[in-house]
């Protein structure tokens, strides 16, 4: 996919040469858990990464836009333990793809 920068954004960066578009690739991780005979989704995650090819400032970055998830996860006990490692394994994997940031937006 491809990010078309609005215009008053490159007008804004125009002294840095700010590029007029991103490409970047859209990922959503979700993990389901069978509950009483219903798939139910417990943990989502939608990301943004932007690969080397891009220019600065997104070049090699990742941006979490959503991530989200219920107390449903049978056993209970488990739920922050799990969704932890869930995120801590996608940041891994994307640093071992070679990506050097990663961006969470957190709502106020």
């Amino acid at each position: 996919r491809t990010l078309d920068v609005r215009p008053r954004m490159k007008k804004r960066y125009s002294f840095k040469n700010y590029p007029s578009e991103f490409k970047y690739r859209c990922k959503c991780i979700i993990v389901f858990q069978n509950l009483d005979g219903v798939d139910v989704i417990l943990f989502g995650l939608y990301v943004y990464e932007h690969d080397e090819t891009n220019a600065y400032p997104n070049q090699r970055s990742v941006y979490v836009s959503y991530l989200d998830s219920v107390h449903y996860m049978r056993p209970r006990k488990m739920r922050t333990f799990v969704y932890h490692e869930l995120l801590m394994s996608y940041l891994d994997y994307v640093r071992c793809k070679g990506y050097n940031t990663a961006h969470i937006w957190a709502c106020p």
